[in-house]
């Protein structure tokens, strides 16, 4: 509907504008051309008094169309989303973002707290099912029950939606980042794969997660784990920093997602690879889900088309960018038990389904350069 408005916004300011103009060049050669204007052919229909009338208030005429056509084309930006932003060769890249229409801070807001209160063991389940085995339903997703035998049990909440730390294949003494870290799943798991030589990095922006997190690894003994509070947006690291960057369900969470990927890169060492599990979307969302706030903590409402998604980690400069489906989100089955995925169910209209809509995928790339 504000695309709508945006365009006849435009359009009419336009005219507006157009309507002051033709009015004073009419009077102002009407003296030597008669009732019959060279403005052209519309002038000819309006004739000298029309025009004279368009001429007494072509500035406001004028005034009224360029704020008509300021205020359109912000309502057709704002509806499409374009963000631009500099590309790794210094180019000026800009993106049509489709997904969320809701305000970057206050949806930044409400996410946090919705995952502060899962990490104090609230009602709260964001993007998990609010299945009570949690080993079983890590096992649904492609952990193994060696790998689970690993982790403490207080570090899995059920938020992921897939097994990223198999998907990047670690190594022995590799600096590991995890985007959206919780409370430390994945950097306990990746920890016992790099080895006391190796180093796991995990950001979050709660604090709840954060603190939830570092006393996991204080219990369990963990040394090769560090948790640091901060925005995967502005991530708190220096440059060409870490091997591998992985995340599990988080950024589909971002309002800002080319930034989260220009940060990427940013930390990325030379030869460094990304592996991601994530949500994405096959089709467009229905407009009651897209202005869901359940669907947005839920990792829905947030997520954006496959082809947006490559498009927006080739922009980043990563390389050999692959996107693989994986299945489709447990919070949206019809049967679930998540009061997240039933509010988003419930917002649906008589007959609607968001079946073939939500995906998990898995996301790979690299930096490319060489390899230290």
């Amino acid at each position: 509907m504000k695309n709508r408005i945006g365009w006849f916004s435009a359009i009419g300011g336009v005219i507006s504008s157009a309507a002051g103009i033709i009015g004073t060049a009419c009077v102002s050669c009407s003296p030597i051309c008669g009732s019959i204007c060279v403005a052209g052919p519309l002038a000819a229909i309006l004739g000298v008094g029309i025009a004279g009338f368009l001429h007494k208030y072509s500035i406001i005429f004028i005034v009224i169309g360029g704020l008509l056509f300021l205020f359109g084309i912000f309502l057709v930006i704002r509806k499409r989303k374009i963000s631009c932003f500099s590309t790794s060769n210094g180019k000026i890249k800009c993106i049509k973002m489709e997904g969320t229409k809701m305000d970057k801070k206050k949806t930044q807001k409400i996410v946090r707290e919705a995952y502060g209160n899962i990490a104090q063991g609230q009602e709260d389940c964001g993007c998990s099912t609010c299945e009570p085995d949690t080993k079983e339903f890590a096992k649904s997703i492609g952990y193994s029950e060696e790998e689970l035998q690993t982790i403490p049990d207080e570090a899995n909440l059920a938020l992921s939606c897939g097994n990223p730390t198999a998907l990047a294949s670690l190594k022995e003494g590799e600096v590991v980042l995890d985007l959206g870290s919780g409370a430390g799943f994945d950097c306990f798991l990746a920890a016992t794969k790099v080895g006391p030589n190796g180093k796991i990095i995990g950001v979050d922006m709660t604090p709840e997660m954060i603190e939830k997190a570092k006393d996991n690894a204080k219990k369990n003994r963990v040394e090769n784990v560090e948790f640091r509070l901060g925005e995967i947006e502005r991530l708190p690291l220096g440059d060409n920093s870490v091997d591998v960057v992985i995340s599990n369900c988080v950024i589909n969470l971002s309002a800002d997602k080319p930034k989260v990927f220009q940060e990427v890169y940013r930390v990325l060492k030379p030869g460094g690879r990304i592996a991601i599990s994530d949500m994405a979307l096959l089709k467009k969302l229905p407009e009651k889900i897209q202005e869901s706030i359940e669907a947005y903590v839920g990792c829905i409402a947030g997520a954006i088309l496959i082809d947006e998604y490559r498009r927006i980690v080739e922009a980043s400069g990563l390389n050999d960018v692959r996107i693989t489906v994986k299945g489709t989100s447990n919070c949206i089955l019809p049967d679930t038990k998540d009061p997240v995925g039933k509010a988003i169910l419930d917002g649906l209209g008589e007959g609607e389904s968001l079946e073939g809509y939500v995906v998990s995928v898995y996301v790979e790339g690299d930096k490319g350069g060489w390899v230290y």
